[in-house]
């Protein structure tokens, strides 16, 4: 006998959306169990189970458990997926076009994608009205008022990073106590690739200007955690200031103030007040280091000694301290004390050179120069001033009522108003005038 092939023909119909029916109803309708019928228009194949109806393909039949689907699928209507869902990559020019979108395919919002990568993604919209609880490495938008964007749960479960808001640096304990949420703290050394932070003050040099920042979170000793150096620091006891209030560093460590500290204590702002609290307070930080007057960039301070002052030197644009500064004019209304100069230095010395303003004469005798009854003793000037408008001053080792007699451009006589000689003892004396030459 010619082998012949085998045909397969099931019950057929062209009619569109027609469906069997199972053991019921008219009977070319019926198909019995695990027979086939195909409606030709819809391009369906069906068969029966015993129960029900179902058609080869449909979301009651079709599961596929660790297999494969190669090349490109077609899925019209909806895609309704459950449970956890792991893709390990998705690539194309679009993913999700049209009113479908991840939100609407995983609409149990139980779900998740895990996912190694996503690449060519144009842009992710957020749902910015959704509730989220936030934990490490997820990134979700939060609608708070002080926040208004995204954030990301940071590695260590209790910081959480405000995208754009704030800077945050991952820091080691160095310090002798744990760290605790908003004690400010400043560089102090390294652990490995982790810059290492103590509590800062403003009692020393190093433990203010190096301030880094607020902590963010409770960090052991040898531990490693969260400085916020820019941003809100909230859940802080600050009950003690107005909203807006500027603070600085305090001069216990690890606390900030909203007293401005005094010298010798350095100043360094914190940041400002942004709710006061006793539980849910919150400062933003923004650090401010003062300066002091030798960081300036156009002074130069070294080799300081008591009694320094600054003076401009105009060749190198600088400002350079000195002990012996040189002056090019000088105004005063009135010197007065108890000893106006002394020593080889005078005002007449450090203005001799120059014209106007202060001119000033002045010198000693001793009391052998003082003769007659009552004793007297005549001054003579090396160089006459213009005219006798000037003012002397007399002071002696001895206690005498010195008056000035005899003016003139060229000298004056000192007269001690007494007849008791004097010879070891000394008079100084000095002339001076305002607003003219010598």
């Amino acid at each position: 006998m010619a082998n012949r092939p085998v045909r397969i023909i099931t019950k057929r119909t062209s009619v569109a959306g027609k469906v069997p029916t199972g053991t019921t109803g008219v009977e070319l309708n019926l198909i019995q169990v695990g027979e086939l019928a195909t409606n030709l228009t819809d391009k369906k194949i069906f068969s029966y189970d015993g129960s029900n109806v179902f058609e080869f393909g449909s979301n009651s039949f079709l599961s596929l458990t660790g297999g494969t689907i190669t090349g490109n699928t077609t899925i019209k209507g909806n895609l309704i997926v459950t449970g956890t869902t792991s893709l390990q990559s998705l690539s194309a020019t679009t993913y999700i076009s049209g009113s479908t979108n991840l939100y609407d395919i995983f609409s149990t919002k139980g779900s998740s994608i895990t996912a190694s990568t996503i690449s060519n993604v144009d842009y992710i919209d957020f749902n910015t009205g959704a509730t989220v609880t936030s934990q490490v490495g997820r990134l979700n938008w939060s609608d708070a008022d002080e926040i208004g964007g995204l954030e990301v749960g940071m590695k260590g479960g209790n910081v959480v990073l405000q995208i754009g808001e704030e800077n945050l640096a991952r820091v080691y304990n160095d310090d002798t106590v744990t760290l605790t949420n908003g004690m400010v703290v400043y560089v102090s050394g390294n652990q490995g690739n982790t810059i290492s932070v103590r509590r800062a003050s403003a009692t020393a040099e190093t433990s203010s200007a190096n301030t880094l920042g607020v902590v963010g979170e409770s960090i052991p000793v040898g531990g490693r955690g969260y400085v916020n150096t820019f941003g809100l620091i909230r859940d802080l006891n600050t009950i003690a200031y107005s909203g807006g209030t500027p603070v600085y560093l305090g001069t216990t460590p690890g606390t900030f103030s909203s007293i401005k500290p005094s010298a010798p204590n350095h100043v360094c702002q914190i940041g400002f007040i942004s709710r006061s609290n006793a539980i849910t307070g919150s400062l933003f930080v923004h650090i401010s280091n003062g300066w002091e007057l030798d960081e300036l960039h156009d002074v130069v301070a070294t080799g300081l000694t008591n009694s320094d002052i600054l003076q401009y030197n105009s060749s190198q644009q600088l400002w350079i301290n000195t002990n012996s500064p040189t002056f090019n004019s000088m105004s005063a209304a009135t010197l007065s004390g108890g000893t106006i100069l002394s020593g080889a230095t005078n005002l007449y010395n450090i203005f001799q050179a120059q014209t106007g303003v202060l001119k000033q004469k002045n010198g000693s005798v001793t009391g052998s120069t003082f003769s007659g009854n009552p004793k007297k003793a005549t001054i003579t000037f090396g160089t006459n001033f213009p005219n006798n408008n000037y003012a002397v001053t007399v002071t002696g080792e001895i206690d005498r009522t010195w008056t000035i007699e005899s003016k003139t451009l060229s000298g004056f006589t000192i007269n001690a108003n007494a007849n008791l000689q004097f010879n070891s003892s000394n008079v100084f004396w000095m002339a001076g005038q305002i607003g003219e030459s010598n």
